[in-house]
């Protein structure tokens, strides 16, 4: 990752928090079907179901991994790893289902691990290292970079939600604040050509 690749995430997420700022703001538990709008919540797991982020062993709804090879003053990509589930954003006694399917991510690269050539990697560090053969081959530091949407975090999401009916098996769940109403509930879906929005940004975060 050189240079240009720096600048292009940097302006990348400039225009998600311009975005994220401007957009018309909603709660929950008011916000209107079909409606584009900027809500905030806490990250909560869907059917208790969670990922592992490879590098630390964070619980979390999505991870983003990047492996760079620093070498005489510049950095160059060897590799990445992405993922995401569906997971509840809950807001007090409001709750939404978020499928990351089609998102725009924002998030933090805040778990580093810098590993000099002649350092021993960790199992975490050397399962990731034998999923990127590129690894093996690059000289000088090898930079890991994680970031994730951490369980109980609080983030803002862009984007509009449709309701859907709550299976039986959600009702006693994270989402049976829509018990109420007619056992519906929102779900927020992006699409390759409309994403979903999504930040830890605390900029973001109203």
């Amino acid at each position: 990752m050189g240079l240009v690749g720096l600048l292009s995430d940097m302006l990348a997420d400039r225009k998600v928090r311009r975005l994220l700022r401007t957009a018309p703001a909603a709660t929950l538990d008011a916000l209107a079907e079909n409606t584009f709008a900027c809500v905030n919540g806490s990250v909560e797991m869907l059917n208790a179901r969670a990922l592992e982020a490879p590098l630390s062993g964070r619980l979390c709804a999505y991870y983003s991994i990047v492996i760079l090879a620093r070498y005489r003053g510049t950095a160059e990509e060897l590799g990445s790893e992405q993922e995401g589930i569906p997971f509840v954003l809950r807001d007090g006694a409001s709750a939404a289902i978020i499928d990351p399917a089609h998102a725009t991510i924002s998030s933090g690269f805040d778990h580093k691990v810098d590993l000099p050539s002649s350092d021993v990697a960790d199992e975490r560090q050397r399962a990731l290292m034998v999923r990127h053969p590129r690894t093996r081959w690059a000289p000088g530091e090898l930079l890991l970079r994680e970031a994730i949407l951490g369980i109980g975090v609080r983030i803002a999401v862009y984007g509009a939600a449709m309701r859907e009916p709550v299976p039986d098996a959600a009702l006693d769940t994270a989402e049976h604040g829509y018990r109420d109403g007619g056992a519906t509930r929102l779900r927020f879906t992006g699409t390759a050509r409309f994403p979903l929005v999504l930040s830890d940004d605390p900029k973001s975060v109203r």
